[in-house]
């Protein structure tokens, strides 16, 4: 996002460091957005089979990230509804597979397989940031946004595939 807003600053007539500003402005108000939205969704998530209701995250992040593709400039108010719609996507996602992974690891084994999903969580940031600089630089800001989007969409797939598959029930 930082990355972004310095490539368009100079265009938009804002000063780099007053495009800093607005870009933590606008990170203070996904981080809002989320604080407001996980709640929400975690009593959604109370109410779902874990597997539709990781369809249902992956869903909602894919839309979010895949908006980021429609952006004008990141300094751009008219632009705040996708910016929501993200962090109601990435908070989504977070809690999805926290719950997922705590619902199917049994107690002796929970820790290790909580703390194996953040392994594979830093290891998806890793080959991310490497996969979307390149896409930054070939396509343009919004292209790293758009790819996690599509990855994202992906694996909304797999879910239903699953959900279809091995149906399951609601374990409380």
């Amino acid at each position: 996002m930082s990355a972004w807003v310095i490539q368009v600053a100079p265009g938009a007539g804002v000063a780099i460091p007053d495009a800093m500003a607005q870009a933590g402005k606008l990170m203070g108000l996904m981080g809002a957005v989320t604080l407001l939205w996980t709640p929400l969704f975690g009593i959604v998530l109370d109410r779902l089979n874990r597997v539709s209701g990781m369809a249902l995250a992956m869903l909602l992040a894919a839309l979010g990230y895949g908006s980021m593709g429609f952006i004008t400039s990141p300094l751009d108010n008219a632009m705040l509804p996708a910016f929501a719609l993200l962090a109601i996507g990435q908070g989504s996602a977070i809690i999805a597979s926290v719950t997922l992974v705590g619902q199917e690891a049994g107690p002796a084994e929970r820790g290790t397989v909580i703390a194996t999903n953040g392994w594979f969580g830093a290891v998806g940031i890793l080959i991310a940031s490497l996969l979307g600089g390149y896409l930054f630089d070939v396509f343009g800001p919004w292209a790293p946004f758009v790819m996690i989007g599509v990855f994202q969409a992906a694996v909304c797939g797999f879910a239903v595939i699953v959900r279809i598959t091995a149906p399951g029930g609601r374990v409380d």
